[in-house]
């Protein structure tokens, strides 16, 4: 409950700190870069920046690379402690992370990283063949 001069939050009733209740919106640039996480993304970005041949990425393709890198990181880091034996981590969570770091790597769109899909068996691919029944 707030008091007279509302120094105390409405819903914990602990006193406030700092001057606002806003919470601040962080970013990769946010973090500290001597990490080694961020060591890792940086790692990611400048091979793939490269593998692609941009010498000055746009800021939409800036932004796709640090989510590409950011994204892997984490999943390898998720597979890391999983191994290490922290039962915290699980098979789903995983899972889930690979998958959004692998979506994330395929839309940049890297050389060479071109999966062969078998293609159906439509009736012209059929004909096309000679499997067509007679």
């Amino acid at each position: 409950m707030l008091d007279a001069g509302g120094n105390y939050h409405a819903d914990t009733g602990l006193p406030r700190r700092g001057k606002s209740s806003k919470h601040r919106l962080r970013t990769i640039s946010h973090v500290d870069q001597r990490s080694r996480g961020a060591r890792r993304v940086r790692a990611l970005t400048k091979l793939w920046t490269q593998a692609l041949g941009w010498i000055e990425p746009t800021p939409m393709q800036a932004l796709a690379l640090e989510h590409a890198a950011a994204s892997t990181a984490l999943a390898e880091d998720l597979q890391a402690r999983a191994l290490l034996g922290d039962t915290s981590v699980t098979p789903e969570q995983i899972t889930k992370l690979a998958n959004v770091a692998a979506r994330a790597v395929r839309v940049l769109g890297l050389p060479g990283d071109t999966e062969r899909r078998p293609e159906a068996e439509t009736i012209p691919s059929r004909v096309v063949n000679g499997k067509a029944r007679r």
